[in-house]
């Protein structure tokens, strides 16, 4: 994957030059550099005025912060190349200081892209004088040239002494270069059908920061995902799901002191069905999630609407253009209201008030990190939440085999709701990982979560006040920003451990590598907000400015965990017995060791109690018991190993 886009840039400018000097005067056949971009284009950036962009750039603390990596090494040569060049040639700044520049990275194969440059050179000669030229300059220079005709172009490809070939065309009034011939060739047949700056859904996102700025950025939503989930192990990026929802972003660069701004609007996919769309048409309302989200949050996600009651409405109505999308969700729905004879409207929709998040918390090692994952429900009647909920709790104590009782911690109760797939149906993807969870009323919101002591460690950090909107790194990120329809947080420091476990083992090294440049950035902010029949779009990069103390806070939290399972373990927490319930899926009961993927325990269950097999294992792996349970009680033979996986002890019951 080739990144010396810098000396791309610079060769591009020479070759100008040249264009310039030797025919200023002939006829002037001018076209929109967009319509040479092939329409696969990931991403399309634009300047106006290249030299004056890279200037700012070059200097802001942002770019300082990175600089150094060895992803940019290529690319910090060429810029102090370049800044030696300009600075020593000031005839750039003035032929090249506001000319359009156009750069566009597009798909070459499964896990590779490459880019396309254009370069808007006004004037200029015909390729043939052009390319003679250029052929004697740079074969003085020790590079190779040679030429082949394409659809009724010239291309010069022109080989460096490290192999590597650039074809260049000019076409029209645009000189344009790739490292990829194919891109070069999708450029020329793309002229005579125009994709960008005709396609209807684009020039709706495009219209509206046309003028605006001399930095811009477009995204086609829909190769996004696949052009970033080459790097995840699972094969799906953060940009899954809204690669279907989104078309187009058009959005103008702002470069601030500490941190890099994008602002303009994004459309949606008329014709598929997502949570995007029922947002879009449900309003927004205040960000009021920070007030009580931990300050170790790695990262969250919050849906803000009118009210839930026109969401569901809206989500509903969208549901029925899409047939297949519709069966699942109403299959789903009647799944949970007919095995805990309940109705999700009543009992769940009556309530929840403007907003819903999601955030996984900063894990204390004690599990796996699916059990720091929280849902947060604001309640518009705390009294009707909690007498809808304690309904949906003796329906799930009458109709599962789970046995459990409440947990009084401090002045919280715990309870446990086995409510499958309900939050997927009605927020999407991103709630999935919250099936049984345990439940407390905490303010104004009701939290979800699959482990108690998650719950436990927000209720320590509501308490103590070391929230999110307290935070210097959030404050930083999300200012001006009091409403919103769809906001995203991202902790870059905290999130990357988390997302480690995720990536293939390449993109996990690189990772690892970057350690110090991730971490010189506090704070990721996405913030859309309903506008019209588009999605206003913000995005904001903040460098960090001070060490973050949630990483101090995190060991508190951990020593709490600890001393609360000592008193769980040794009887001393009325009704422990919930702590086992966690664990049971589909009648089988299973613990991990802590921080851990290694299996502890596998037990079969039967309305709450040991009823079959019962295996446990070595934090190593190797097998340590195995025996069976009648009604909680041991039955037959049990057979007991040592650590190196030998027979120690028979024992019959």
């Amino acid at each position: 994957m080739r990144r010396k886009w810098i000396k791309r840039i610079i060769f591009l400018l020479i070759l100008g030059v040249i264009l310039w000097l030797i025919a200023y005067l002939l006829p002037d056949k001018r076209i929109n550099g967009l319509y040479l971009i092939p329409s696969d284009a990931i991403y399309i950036l634009e300047s106006n005025d290249p030299l004056k962009a890279w200037n700012a750039m070059s200097s802001s603390q942002v770019w300082k912060s990175v600089k150094d990596h060895p992803l940019f090494a290529d690319i910090t040569d060429d810029a102090d190349y370049l800044d030696n060049l300009i600075a020593e040639n000031p005839i750039l700044t003035k032929l090249f200081g506001k000319r359009q520049l156009y750069l566009s990275a597009h798909p070459t194969s499964r896990r590779n892209y490459d880019f396309l440059f254009l370069v808007d050179v006004k004037r200029s000669a015909q390729p043939a004088i052009l390319y003679t030229a250029l052929e004697k300059v740079l074969r003085n220079d020790g590079f190779k040239v040679t030429r082949r005709a394409f659809e009724n172009h010239e291309i010069l490809e022109v080989e460096d002494r490290a192999r590597d070939k650039l074809s260049v065309v000019k076409v029209d009034n645009f000189l344009l270069c790739s490292y990829t011939p194919q891109i070069v060739e999708n450029a020329i047949r793309q002229k005579a059908n125009p994709f960008f700056g005709i396609d209807y859904d684009f020039d709706e996102v495009y219209k509206q920061v046309a003028g605006r700025g001399m930095n811009k950025l477009y995204v086609q939503w829909q190769y996004l995902d696949e052009y970033l989930s080459c790097y995840f192990l699972n094969g799906k990026s953060f940009a899954a799901g809204l690669d279907e929802a989104m078309l187009f972003s058009a959005l103008e660069l702002e470069m601030e002191p500490g941190s890099w701004q994008l602002k303009g609007v994004t459309s949606l996919n008329p014709d598929r069905q997502s949570y995007l769309k029922a947002l879009l048409n449900s309003g927004s309302s205040e960000l009021r999630l920070p007030s009580i989200l931990p300050n170790r949050t790695a990262w969250y996600v919050s849906f803000n609407f009118n009210s839930m009651s026109r969401f569901y409405e809206e989500l509903l109505a969208n549901l029925e253009l899409f047939p297949a999308k519709n069966k699942e969700f109403t299959e789903t729905r009647d799944r949970i209201e007919k095995l805990l004879d309940i109705s999700i409207e009543r009992n769940l929709i009556e309530w929840i008030g403007e907003e819903v998040g999601i955030a996984q918390i900063q894990p204390a090692n004690l599990g796996k990190s699916e059990e720091d994952l929280v849902i947060f429900l604001r309640t518009k009647d705390l009294d009707l939440a909690r007498k809808r909920l304690n309904e949906i709790t003796q329906q799930v104590k009458k109709r599962t085999p789970a046995k459990f009782k409440s947990l009084a911690y401090k002045n919280y109760q715990i309870e446990y709701l086995a409510i499958k797939g309900v939050f997927k149906i009605l927020f999407g993807n991103l709630f999935d990982k919250i099936e049984k969870p345990y439940f407390t009323i905490l303010g104004d919101y009701v939290l979800f979560s699959n482990s108690p002591l998650t719950i436990i460690g927000c209720i320590e950090d509501f308490e103590n006040n070391r929230i999110l909107a307290n935070s210097p790194t959030y404050q930083d990120a999300a200012q001006n920003i009091e409403r919103s329809s769809f906001h995203a947080f991202i902790a870059p420091s905290r999130t990357r451990n988390l997302l480690s476990k995720h990536l293939d083992q390449e993109s996990r090294n690189g990772l690892n590598r970057s350690a110090k440049y991730i971490d010189a950035f506090s704070s990721f902010v996405l913030d859309l907000r309903a506008d019209g029949d588009v999605l206003g779009t913000r995005l904001r990069l903040v460098q960090s400015s001070e060490r973050d103390s949630a990483q101090v806070q995190l060991a508190e939290i951990k020593g709490l965990f600890e001393t609360f399972m000592v008193d769980v373990s040794a009887g001393n927490i009325q009704d422990s017995s919930l702590f086992r319930v966690q664990y049971i899926e589909d009648n089988m009961f299973k613990k991990f060791y802590p921080a851990s993927e290694q299996l502890e325990i596998e037990a079969e269950m039967k309305d709450g109690k040991k009823n079959g097999t019962y295996t446990e294992y070595y934090p190593n792996g190797t097998l340590r018991v195995s025996g069976k349970y009648r009604r909680d009680q041991k039955t037959g033979l049990w057979k007991y190993y040592d650590e190196s996986g030998e027979l120690s002890k028979r024992k019959r019951y």
